[in-house]
């Protein structure tokens, strides 16, 4: 066996989720084999009571009712047997998934023992430590991100703390994190349709989906919600691009810090 085949035993997908998320999992799915068919992974879904194994290729990890996510979280890890999980939530639809950047980097992370590598581009990277791969800046926000982030399990579990929700753990995590090396592709691996934020459908892959398929009904994301967070998505992006890196740093060290 080559490439990821030879890590199937080591490496893991988990999806998450819950129950009220049901209605997400087969378009999910069905997105997710056709950008990456017959992925040798295994592939988990995290939810509270029901079950789902698409035809055997899913194994459902059913924590009970939902306490916060991080309990959530504390409670159904430890099912995995794999050490390294790759995390997506169930609201990015993946469309494409560049399978080259993807077997480099897990090898990397699987061959170098790193306890964690993001798939998506980390705003805050410093020094190249190999090919499309940089470290991710001490001081840096958002450091342990969870979408497309690959962990090492142990690491994972460390930095969770019951109480806390997916936001919340992205901010206190790398604070928690400070010490630990943590790295990042220089380049987009999965390419996706981001589907839910706050409850609302985000217009523009809701308007895609659902000529496809039946969601229950949710509250779809006004034309002027639309335009105002595209305009802050663009500031966000241009902010970055433009100030130099060390200046954003230091305004996010004393921002986290407090």
């Amino acid at each position: 066996m080559t490439g990821l085949d030879a890590l199937k035993d080591k490496i893991a997908i988990c999806v998450l989720s819950y129950d009220g998320s049901s209605d997400l999992w087969d378009p999910f799915f069905d997105y997710f084999d056709r950008a990456w068919p017959n992925c040798p992974l295994p592939l988990y879904l995290l939810t509270n009571f029901k079950d789902y194994d698409r035809d055997g290729r899913v194994t459902t990890i059913k924590v009970g009712e939902d306490v916060d996510w991080s309990s959530n979280m504390l409670r159904g890890l430890p099912e995995i047997p794999q050490e390294r999980i790759l995390f997506i939530f169930d609201d990015f639809f993946v469309r494409k998934v560049n399978i080259e950047r993807l077997t480099h980097a897990i090898t990397l992370a699987d061959k170098h023992d790193w306890p964690y590598i993001t798939m998506h581009p980390n705003n805050y990277q410093t020094d190249r430590v190999a090919p499309g791969v940089k470290k991710i800046s001490e001081t840096g926000i958002y450091r342990c991100t969870l979408v497309y982030g690959l962990f090492k399990k142990d690491t994972l579990l460390s930095l969770l703390k019951a109480g806390e929700s997916a936001w919340d753990f992205e901010i206190e995590s790398g604070k928690r994190a400070r010490g630990i090396d943590l790295y990042s592709v220089d380049k987009k691996v999965f390419k996706d349709y981001h589907l839910l934020r706050k409850g609302f459908w985000m217009r523009r892959g809701y308007s895609t989906l659902n000529k496809e398929y039946e969601f229950k009904d949710r509250p779809v994301e006004t034309h002027f919600n639309f335009l105002v967070r595209e305009t802050k998505e663009f500031l966000f992006r241009l902010y970055h691009r433009t100030v130099p890196p060390t200046i954003i740093e230091r305004k996010e060290k004393r921002r986290t810090d407090k």
